[in-house]
């Protein structure tokens, strides 16, 4: 896994089974069972929406296999239609189809050639409504907050309707969970683990992306952290052995040793 089509294959590999699973217009995946603490029908949103961290990034890598593009055209166009019967529903706080826009605001910012601007003006109206919803209510008070501030730059890259006062308090909010050293806790807990990777730094950089002429300070605030985070998390792994490497110098912003923590698979480190 030496170059980026190694990761382009692979992900075709995991997502190809999947293409039968869809519903008729596109906007469910189905899955079999599960214990979701949700109905089946958030549930398959779930698994449409899941697939465009993938997909989005694929395209926009330059990936050309776009078997599912239809699908999810008309997936977006089924699933944010209040007439429709597929339609995703109207949100309630800390609603898990908070999490799930996360995904379509991603698709749309790095490939709205794909995902926004195929789309007839009705339906960008209703997905454009339909996102808009995570400003009018809560999110839990965690990594959840930068759900919000994705969706609405996604919708202010299409010139659709957004709330920048929103987008300020859930950064106040990430701020907040700020501990020093490139480390967040993901929320007021003292829980630091991988999601500070792949989630918060991950978030905080697509901000700095498509903001960085109209907000340089955060922008460059930002990418120093993930800097600075990287010289510490790069101790959580030894490739050689696959386990966590006993030798690394004290990187909790806490003051704990790595050896305090318990390994996971992979070599990752949770603190406890």
């Amino acid at each position: 896994m030496k170059k980026k089509a190694d990761y382009q294959k692979m992900l075709l590999k995991m997502i190809r089974p999947l293409t039968r699973h869809y519903t008729d217009d596109g906007s469910g995946l189905y899955l079999g069972a599960f214990s979701a603490g949700y109905g089946n029908r958030i549930a398959e949103m779930e698994g449409f929406s899941r697939v465009l961290w993938g997909l989005a990034s694929y395209w926009a890598g330059g990936g050309d296999d776009e078997s599912l593009l239809s699908v999810y055209q008309k997936g977006l166009a089924a699933g944010t239609d209040p007439e429709a019967s597929s339609y995703w529903g109207d949100l309630h706080n800390k609603d898990q189809r908070m999490v799930e826009m996360a995904a379509i605001s991603y698709g749309i910012l790095l490939v709205p050639e794909k995902l926004w601007e195929p789309l007839s003006e009705a339906s960008k109206d209703h997905l454009a409504d339909w996102l808009y919803q995570i400003n009018l209510y809560s999110q839990a008070d965690n990594n959840w907050h930068y759900f919000k501030v994705i969706v609405n730059l996604a919708l202010k890259s299409v010139g659709k309707k957004w709330n920048p006062e929103e987008v300020k308090k859930a950064m106040d909010c990430y701020e907040s969970f700020y501990l020093g050293n490139g480390w967040y806790s993901d929320g007021k807990r003292p829980q630091k683990d991988y999601y500070v990777s792949f989630g918060i730094h991950f978030y905080c950089l697509l901000y700095a992306r498509f903001m960085e002429k109209e907000d340089p300070e955060h922008t460059a605030l930002f990418k120093e952290r993930a800097k600075t985070f990287s010289e510490s998390f790069t101790y959580c792994f030894d490739l050689v052995n696959n386990r966590y490497n006993t030798n690394a110098r004290d990187i909790d912003s806490e003051g704990k040793s790595p050896a305090e923590g318990m390994i996971l698979p992979g070599g990752i480190c949770l603190w406890m």
